[in-house]
């Protein structure tokens, strides 16, 4: 087909359809018949420039980038747990420092889904649980340093350690 016969049947596709509210009819433009586009290799200017993807922060239980069937496997703790990271103990640097360096190493060794137990922390004077790491664990991993190795977090079921603990499935090694 030539220019001419690809405009032809795309004005009798638009105008059989109806443009969505608010929305104006696709036109094309002529083609500049000197010079085929594919071999300029310039690309056209468009009003929309591309769009990063921004990945949303992780939260448990929020997962992105996992078919239904792997995520609810992920989230019942029914994937195999090739790692975990134990900071109990650890301050608060300590924690940080063995954390980024656990996610990079795991991902570099092709581990999948980890463990990560931050621990339940201390009961306190009302008989809550005061734990720092727990509380500070998913605010780490969504510093871009962690995040960008992370897909999905999960808290962990009760045989691995339950609300002191997290499932994290990592992206793979590019």
């Amino acid at each position: 087909m030539n220019s001419d016969d690809d405009n032809a049947v795309w004005s009798r596709v638009t105008r059989s359809v109806t443009p969505l509210k608010g929305r104006s009819p696709v036109t094309v433009p002529p083609r500049d018949e000197t010079r085929p586009a594919a071999a300029t290799g310039n690309r056209q200017p468009t009003d929309n420039p591309p769009r990063k993807t921004v990945a949303r922060p992780l939260a448990p239980g929020v997962i992105d980038g996992l078919d239904r069937r792997q995520a609810d496997r992920f989230r019942r703790g029914q994937l195999a747990i090739e790692n975990r990271l134990d900071l109990h103990g650890l301050t608060r640097r300590e924690a940080h420092a063995e954390l980024q360096a656990f996610l990079a190493h795991s991902q570099g060794q092709s581990h999948r889904v980890v463990l990560l137990i931050t621990g339940k922390g201390q009961k306190g004077p009302l008989e809550e649980r005061t734990g720092v790491l727990r509380r500070l664990v998913p605010e780490w991993l969504n510093e871009p340093a962690m995040r960008r190795h992370i897909i999905a977090l999960a808290p962990a079921r009760p045989q691995h350690g339950g609300d002191g603990a997290y499932y994290l499935y990592l992206k793979k090694l590019r």
